[in-house]
Parts: C-alpha cells; sequence; structure tokens
C-alpha cells in the first residue's frame, strides 16, 4: 500500500496501488523433440519408443524481481525427467530474500501412441485319414509398451485361451494357448490386438496361417525279387530269401 501526501500535509490512505515485486511466468513450449500438439494450454508429448513414459525437457520459466535475489524450484519434476504416461502439471515456484512467492504451472499429456503387437507361428498339417477337419493348438504372442488390453478374431471356430473369439490380456507380454477348427486346405486367421491407451486404444494386426493338408496313405515298397536254382534250373520267386532257402534245403535233403 502507498501513503499519499496530500496539499493539507495530512497522509490518507484513500488512494493506494500495490507493487508486484516478483513475477514468474512458465515456458509455453517444451525444448524436447517429441510434441505433437499444444491445444487450449496443454502440451502433448509422445511416449519415448518402446518406453511408458516421455522425456522431457523445457527452458526455464521468466522471472522478475524488484526486491534483489531470488530462487527457482519446480514441483515433481526437473527439465529432462522421465514423465509417465497420462496427465502430469509441472508448478514452478520461485521465492526471493524476503520469502515473496510467486507460482505458475504447465500442463503436460504424455500420451501412449505406440501400437501393440502379436505374433503366431504359421502351422502345416495333414489330416487323420478320412477326416475334413482338424483340431490345432497354437500360442498367440502379445506385447506392449504399456499394457495389452485384448485380443479378438472374428473366425468362428477358434478359442482364444478359453474365452472364445476375446480374450481380456491386461498385461504387457503374455503367451496365449490357444484352439482353433480348420478344414482341409489353407485358412488365414486374423486377429486385432488392442492396447490400454486413452481415449481410444492403439491397434494392429495380426495374422494365423494354417495348411491341412489332405491325408496321403503310407505306400509300402515291394518285396525284393529273389533267385534260387535247382538242378541248374533258374526259379525266380517273391518270397523272401530265407524262406527260399529253407525251402531249397527241404528239397534237397529229400
Amino acid at each position: 500500500m502507498v501513503w499519499i501526501c496530500e496539499q493539507n500535509k495530512r497522509y490518507t490512505s484513500l488512494q493506494s496501488a500495490t507493487i508486484d515485486a516478483l513475477t514468474i511466468t512458465c515456458p509455453t513450449n517444451l525444448t524436447s523433440n517429441n510434441v505433437f500438439k499444444i491445444e487450449a494450454g496443454l502440451i502433448h508429448v509422445r511416449n519415448d519408443v518402446g518406453k511408458n513414459f516421455a522425456t522431457v525437457t523445457w527452458d526455464d520459466p521468466t522471472v522478475t524481481n524488484s526486491n534483489g535475489e531470488y530462487n527457482v524450484m519446480s514441483s515433481s519434476y526437473q527439465s529432462g525427467d522421465q514423465l509417465p504416461i497420462g496427465l502430469q502439471i509441472i508448478t514452478f515456484t520461485a521465492v526471493d530474500s524476503g520469502n515473496t512467492t510467486a507460482t505458475c504451472d504447465i500442463s503436460i499429456e504424455v500420451s501412449d501412441v505406440e501400437a501393440p503387437n502379436c505374433s503366431i507361428a504359421p502351422v502345416s498339417i495333414s489330416a487323420p485319414d478320412g477326416e475334413i477337419n482338424v483340431t490345432i493348438n497354437f500360442v498367440i504372442t502379445v506385447r506392449d509398451n504399456v499394457l495389452v488390453s485384448k485380443i479378438e478374431t472374428d473366425h468362428d471356430d477358434v478359442y482364444i485361451s478359453d474365452s472364445g473369439k476375446m480374450h481380456t490380456v491386461d498385461s504387457a507380454f503374455k503367451e496365449i494357448n490357444s484352439t482353433g477348427t480348420f478344414a482341409l486346405g489353407e485358412t488365414s486367421v486374423p486377429f486385432t490386438v488392442t492396447d490400454n491407451a486413452t481415449p481410444i486404444g492403439n491397434q494392429a494386426s495380426c495374422a494365423f496361417n494354417v495348411a491341412v493338408n489332405e491325408f496321403t496313405p503310407t505306400t509300402i515298397p515291394p518285396i525284393r525279387e529273389t533267385t534260387a536254382f535247382n538242378h541248374g534250373n533258374r526259379i525266380v520267386d517273391s518270397l523272401p530269401v530265407v524262406t527260399v532257402l529253407l525251402c531249397l534245403y527241404s528239397f534237397i535233403t529229400l
């Protein structure tokens, strides 16, 4: 408050003014290269590749002070820290030698923009004799930098784990034992995997390729032809060699 001396040399407080000795202004942008949008004062950044956080840097806030030295502190995080997925509010506080404080803050939304992935090894199998369908067990591997929410398929004869056509994962990595029934020929089964990013989960797709081959009977190799001689005459028979020799021996001894 400022006291005013008027012409009658009396002091009055009817006229007053406020002196702003300390002010602080937050940075309006970040210096890291992961910013993809600034909207209504909210700074949106991408996650680091393969990580569940973003490494974020910013310039120091601007401080003006007419009362001498000051210190600036930030709450929770410093420039260069790893900010987790979600909304983070960074508050800067300036304090001068007279213990006067001034604050400002920036809001940073760390978004998971990385899609999950899934993989399934292809299968080639022969159907049993007389069968036109075969049941196959297989393993689906899913992973994400944060969390896989679910995996699903539109194939009617596939069971992901024991959940049917849709399975809730809720894990960053999982190997899912699954089964399916397939007809003769080649079949490609598509899967869609979704992570837990907000407001809409990131999605990716993969396919399971299975080839069911028609039953082929085993071919029995022909019996080796053997030759024996009886008193100079050549005898050809399809009997095994041992049998022929035994017969010959019996003939001679008679």
